[in-house]
């Protein structure tokens, strides 16, 4: 957790916008300036090396006690003395109540989502970060919280998912939950909002009449028909859920047009991109991919190399968007189609 960095000093972030977004997903937007090179009080900065140390104690400690991982914030106004001994008491408490036989599985899990959340989510960190975070919170975090929205692990990714800055590797936290998990983090962040149209490679199932997941459909049928290689694998189609999907079923001219792509059904396709190594023929276009990130609340720019990202000078080349600008009639007759923006 060496590279968590807190938000109040976070340097060279900023925020990040979705521009296509459904209505019932909001976003917060955190929007910093460049540090001005000025000294931190010496108290608040020993506050913070006090913060980070005790976060990577109280999780080591966690791990050697079979307990899931918690941490808790170091309050500024604190000493650092005063801090440790504050924290001290209430790791006491917190291991207290995950170790007795008395509470519940939902009362140790709540508890320890509350410390999580309350350690973090002023913090900035990595997709890694979060991963380990729920990884490590697997034996209560599985609790469901609910009948249909997911256990306390998705409340952990739902609540810091605003503090992760590399989106385009937010897959790997994904793959650490089970399939129930992964639909209800789908459902509640948004397909625009998690989608990485820069590593398209997996399975998918769409729902042709809801407007998110149509457009990842398009972003799909689009780079297979771009892209070389075997791409398209197992793929079929069905009117309703309780219906069997339709026999000898192919991807026609048609659906590659807002005319003829129906606005119902369900499309299941394994998208298959050589899986980086080139494999049957397969090679990305990464001008197309990287032009699709407007679709999306990944920004082309933060895809740097970690080692790279807090370099002030440090210099991305940006492709998608005039690649964007030469297929204009693509992205407004398909990819991106407004009935009314494209009339004019």
């Amino acid at each position: 957790f060496s590279h968590i960095t807190p938000k109040s000093t976070a340097r060279g972030h900023t925020s990040r916008s979705s521009h296509v977004m459904e209505e019932h997903v909001e976003e917060e937007y955190h929007h910093f300036e460049e540090d001005d090179g000025s000294d931190a009080d010496s108290e608040e900065a020993a506050n913070d090396v006090l913060q980070d140390h005790l976060i990577s104690k109280l999780i080591a400690e966690s791990i050697s006690s079979n307990h899931d991982n918690s941490t808790v914030v170091v309050p500024k106004e604190m000493s650092p003395k005063k801090a440790e001994k504050s924290l001290d008491d209430w790791m006491r408490r917190y291991v207290r109540v995950v170790a007795s036989t008395n509470n519940t599985n939902h009362a140790k899990a709540a508890k320890i989502l509350e410390v999580l959340v309350e350690a973090f989510e002023y913090s900035f960190f990595m997709a890694r970060h979060l991963e380990l975070m729920v990884d490590l919170f697997q034996d209560y975090g599985c609790t469901p919280t609910s009948e249909f929205f997911g256990t306390y692990r998705v409340e952990l990714i739902v609540s810091l998912f605003g503090s992760v800055v590399d989106l385009h590797n937010f897959e790997i936290v994904l793959r650490r939950l089970t399939p129930l998990e992964a639909a209800c983090v789908y459902c509640r962040i948004g397909w625009l909002h998690l989608y990485n149209p820069m590593k398209p490679q997996g399975a998918y199932e769409l729902d042709l009449s809801r407007r998110e997941e149509r457009i990842v459909l398009k972003t799909i049928t689009t780079l297979s028909t771009h892209e070389p290689g075997e791409n398209f694998m197992e793929v079929n189609f069905r009117w309703e859920r309780n219906m069997d999907p339709m026999p000898g079923f192919e991807l026609t001219v048609p659906w590659m047009t807002e005319e003829g792509l129906p606005h119902k059904g369900l499309f299941y396709v394994y998208y298959y991109a050589g899986e980086g190594k080139g494999k049957k023929g397969c090679k990305p276009a990464i001008r197309l991919r990287k032009s699709m990130l407007h679709l999306v609340l990944i920004d082309e720019e933060e895809i740097v190399n970690e080692l790279d990202r807090d370099k002030h000078d440090r210099q991305v080349t940006l492709v998608g968007e005039s690649h964007l600008k030469a297929n204009l009639s693509m992205w407004y007759g398909y990819l991106a189609y407004n009935e009314e923006e494209y009339k004019k």
